[in-house]
């Protein structure tokens, strides 16, 4: 086989577990069948391995202040499970049989991204994508230009009908999906594919991680949080997130940025930096050669770490606008602007005018930038204003209680979004 063209070894390695799934879909089509309660409702995150985004605070809402839906978070992680019943929250396996039966009961689940939940057992089931974030760059099927290797977006025909045959939970992105601004309404629906009227319109509920403080914490969440807190005391903290790069494990390179003389730099401005990637890519180096600068965990959580953050440093993730809630200063280090939107991702709005914060392309910019902040230089703070009245929409303390109640009127049939 190893000499074989890789599409036929594909379709060798297929082929024998096609009667498998032939049966998988008889199942998927009884799934139908079962009886759904409108009071059960699932919630997953990242293909079932994070507590975390914007499914997690609707779940903590419904299981805090709904107590007549029960609220499930459905994982593949099993120490994730044990710490969230731990806690007294309903959590299960995805395959395990409580799994297996909520799924077939619930009349909904509530993801971001991709379902975690077994698919063939979903049949007669809303999806709702609670996504994660109000984009700049284009995502999902309007980035196809830069997923070309990616079947769920490009492939039509008996391609596309071959891959989904195997695999329909990729397609399956959600029957509405939830947009924070009327801005993006348009977008969410060429991106997801959806109907205008099934984009919901409604404030993230990640976002009340910026409002008030947190009803609930993991454990590695509250060490990193006491951290935090204790560091604010004498200095002051920058988080940069720099944002995912297709086809690239290291969001950083060709950054230019000298980490030795960014921590010396650090260190006389009485500042100290966070650095998180992204969640589908690694750290670059280790924490431990330096006194003003960590490396935070990729699959943690980033709203608690931005309730602790004086100044944002990013690129072109949409995690800005969520920090706008916050309004406090913001950096934009996009020092591969033109091959970004050139090769990897087009723009939904011109980057100018959208970024409310110095753009910096270089790391002697970086530098410069860091040592205004430290001086509590802001420049920018109208510029924040007018970008979030059109990224927020007002009253973004109340949106898990707009949400849910959106949620319930889909349900029942009566709401119209």
């Amino acid at each position: 086989m190893g000499n074989l063209p890789p599409k036929i070894r594909q379709l060798l390695r297929d082929l024998p577990r096609a009667p498998l799934y032939a049966l998988f879909y008889i199942v998927y089509a009884l799934s139908f069948l079962s009886p759904r309660s409108q009071n059960i409702w699932l919630f997953d995150e990242w293909h079932g391995m994070r507590f975390a985004d914007n499914p997690r605070y609707l779940f903590l809402y419904i299981h805090e202040r709904q107590p007549r839906i029960k609220a499930i978070w459905i994982a593949h992680s099993r120490p994730l499970i044990a710490e969230l019943r731990l806690k007294g929250l309903h959590a299960h396996h995805a395959y395990s049989l409580a799994g297996l039966w909520y799924t077939l009961r619930a009349r909904v689940v509530i993801f971001e991204s991709t379902i975690s939940v077994f698919f063939w057992l979903t049949g007669g089931m809303i999806m709702i994508n609670l996504w994660h974030g109000i984009p700049i760059k284009k995502v999902v099927y309007d980035s196809v230009r830069t997923k070309k290797d990616n079947w769920v977006y490009t492939a039509t025909g008996f391609r596309r009908l071959y891959h989904t045959f195997f695999h329909p939970e990729k397609v399956a992105l959600g029957d509405y999906v939830l947009a924070q601004s009327p801005a993006w309404k348009s977008f969410f629906s060429s991106a997801f594919r959806v109907d205008l009227q099934h984009v919901i319109v409604e404030n993230q509920p990640r976002n009340l991680a910026l409002i008030e403080p947190p009803s609930f914490l993991l454990e590695s969440e509250r060490i990193l949080v006491e951290e935090m807190q204790a560091i604010r005391k004498t200095k002051k903290i920058l988080t940069y997130l720099p944002t995912f790069r297709d086809g690239s494990d290291n969001p950083l390179q060709g950054s230019g940025i000298d980490f030795h003389e960014l921590d010396r730099l650090l260190g006389r401005c009485s500042v100290h930096l966070y650095i998180k990637m992204h969640h589908e890519r690694n750290i670059p180096m280790e924490s431990d050669q330096f006194r003003n600068v960590s490396f935070l965990p990729i699959d943690l959580g980033v709203m608690q770490i931005l309730r602790e953050t004086d100044a944002l440093i990013t690129d072109y993730s949409s995690v800005y606008f969520e920090f706008l809630v916050a309004d406090r200063p913001i950096i934009f280090f996009a020092f591969d602007f033109a091959n970004y939107q050139n090769k990897l991702r087009e723009m939904y709005f011109d980057y100018e005018t959208i970024t409310p914060g110095p753009k910096v392309r270089t790391f002697g910019e970086l530098c410069r930038e860091i040592e205004r902040f430290s001086r509590g230089e802001d420049e920018f703070a109208a510029e924040r204003t007018r970008v979030r009245t059109i990224a927020i929409k007002s009253e973004p303390e109340k949106a898990r209680e707009k949400l849910y109640g959106i949620i319930n009127g889909i349900l029942s049939g009566h709401t119209h979004v």
